[in-house]
């Protein structure tokens, strides 16, 4: 795969990119911004770079209105054709918002006309994944079906607490605090949309429609109602109903959507929510009769068996290790995270590690956690216990470059946990379902995680089932795509519905077998109860 080397105001940035992708949308699949007022159309001359070395496609005739020397292209027009490098003379302003990548909605969006919209005015439909940890929040037009952009950013929620439980008793215990949530959300969708707009040049007075899916407990939040029965444990497996008055109180919020409706995705119920549906909905796991497993990980890991007639779903409470939070050197899977780790070819113990964005090591994401686990199971540095064996049992530094990040004998416990709950989770299903995992024709992994998860490292300590790994997929944002297609038309919209009504939920808490296959699979090896 080629490369495009990218200088940008004193940094410099590796990043790997597919044929027939301009320099913008290569930057942009990096999250590195520059300015636009064109969505890419060549007509606003703001996003220039100079060419150090390459070869690029021919001049186009938008860029000769706006570059006078050879070398200086605008980013939207160029094309790379081999490895290349570039310096980006126009940056855009920093942002606390990452771009999302548009390279998975090329086979999604294929212009779904719907027929509840009358006439051929442009509007604009957002579609909102609401999660514990992260906001994602994306822009389609209509009645083109095209998609505009997405941005991705931190939950402010997490002021509030790292974890649901502890949002969920704040805002039970407080009005005031529950307003405070609700209204940080509000603010930040808002925001989001902004930066959207900004960029993109689009009137956001014309959104007709927000569509927003997420876990019961962040959709409980955002409603401002029933904190108390999510907290109930005898509601877990109780459909949840939530009152929709969250337009009014957006629009108090914002002098932007006036028009807008709010179309609040309901959950399933206590600590599954409608962001799993929305992500099954994607993947079209019902849509056949082959088996299949759908996992979207995350601070709340929620999962869905679908046998070929009924889909069940429960959720495994992890904590928030594979999204990093709580983890002594871990982040986000962005720029300057480690996300994949293995052994040096060397055979000397030494591991290499790759980053996103090629930039200088800040700490670990949640795939690198699951590679430095195998590959210092694999070492003997860790035994299957999750002991180090060595003379320190405190932490493990990296070396090299990343001696500044490490990972702590209480970090390897929290993952040891959350993967021990998930693959609980995954064995009390398949007895549910009175089916065999080994019958599995599919597995999808959703969330941030699966972009640069190492499925055998996942499967060496006991995360994901030991089967062929042909038939595991890897859905990055497939809750928000699944947000974003019921967004698209009414039919749309319905069929996710349709999906809904194929689901039963199963409570862990109330399943007796889950207990002793959780403690079974705290160790560090394959997942134990498969047959």
């Amino acid at each position: 795969m080629p490369f495009l080397k990218v200088h940008i105001e004193g940094s410099q940035s590796i990043v790997k990119f597919e044929q027939g992708l301009s320099i913008r949308e290569i930057l942009e699949s990096a999250d590195i911004r520059i300015k636009s007022g064109c969505r890419g159309t060549g007509v606003c001359g703001l996003c220039k770079v100079r060419v150090v070395n390459g070869v690029m496609n021919p001049l186009t005739r938008n860029e000769e209105f706006f570059v006078s020397s050879p070398e200086v292209r605008l980013a939207c027009q160029t094309l790379p054709l081999t490895d290349a490098a570039v310096e980006v003379l126009s940056p855009a302003p920093k942002s606390g918002w990452h771009i999302l990548n548009s390279r998975y909605r090329s086979n999604i969006f294929n212009a779904i006309a719907d027929p509840c919209i009358s006439g051929a005015d442009i509007c604009y439909r957002v579609a909102v994944d609401l999660g514990t940890t992260n906001i994602m929040v994306s822009v389609i037009e209509m009645p083109s079906g095209r998609w505009i952009g997405g941005r991705m950013g931190i939950n402010p929620q997490t002021a509030f607490g790292l974890d649901i439980i502890s949002r969920l008793m704040a805002a039970a215990a407080s009005d005031r605090i529950a307003y405070e949530q609700q209204k940080s959300v509000l603010t930040a969708i808002v925001d989001a949309l902004t930066d959207i707009s900004v960029r993109e040049v689009l009137d956001l007075t014309k959104v007709t429609c927000c569509t927003i899916v997420g876990n019961t407990a962040m959709i409980t939040l955002l409603a401002g109602c029933c904190c108390d029965t999510v907290l109930d444990p005898a509601s877990w497996s109780r459909t949840t109903k939530l009152a929709v008055h969250t337009q009014k109180i957006m629009l108090a919020h914002t002098d932007l959507m006036h028009e807008a409706d709010i179309d609040l995705v309901q959950p399933f119920a206590g600590f599954v929510g409608s962001d799993l549906l929305a992500g099954m909905f994607a993947a079209g796991i019902t849509d056949s009769k082959r088996p299949a497993l759908f996992m979207d990980f995350g601070t709340n890991t929620e999962i869905a068996l679908w046998d070929g007639h009924t889909a069940w779903i429960a959720s495994a409470s992890g904590g928030p290790a594979f999204e990093a939070n709580g983890i002594s050197c871990g982040m986000p899977a962005e720029a300057g995270a480690i996300s994949r780790v293995y052994l040096s070819a060397g055979g000397n113990s030494l591991f290499c590690c790759e980053v996103i964005n090629n930039t200088e090591p800040k700490g670990i994401c949640g795939s690198g956690l699951v590679d430095i686990l195998a590959c210092m199971l694999k070492t003997g540095m860790i035994d299957n216990k999750g002991r180090f064996t060595g003379e320190s049992n405190e932490r493990f530094n990296l070396g090299g470059d990343t001696q500044q990040i490490f990972l702590t004998s209480r970090d390897i416990d929290m993952i040891q946990r959350a993967k021990a709950g998930i693959a609980a989770c995954i064995v009390s299903l398949c007895r549910r379902a009175n089916m065999k995992m080994q019958s599995l024709e599919r597995i999808c992994i959703a969330g941030a995680f699966g972009r640069y998860l190492d499925i055998a490292n996942a499967q060496a300590i006991g995360l994901l089932p030991v089967l062929d790994k042909n038939i595991f997929e890897l859905w990055e944002n497939a809750a928000l795509i699944g947000c974003e297609k019921a967004a698209l038309s009414c039919e749309q919209r319905h069929k996710l519905d349709d999906t809904r009504n194929k689901c039963k939920i199963i409570n862990m808490a109330d399943n007796e077998n889950y207990e002793p296959v959780f403690f079974e699979n705290l160790y560090l090896a394959p997942i134990e109860g498969m047959n």
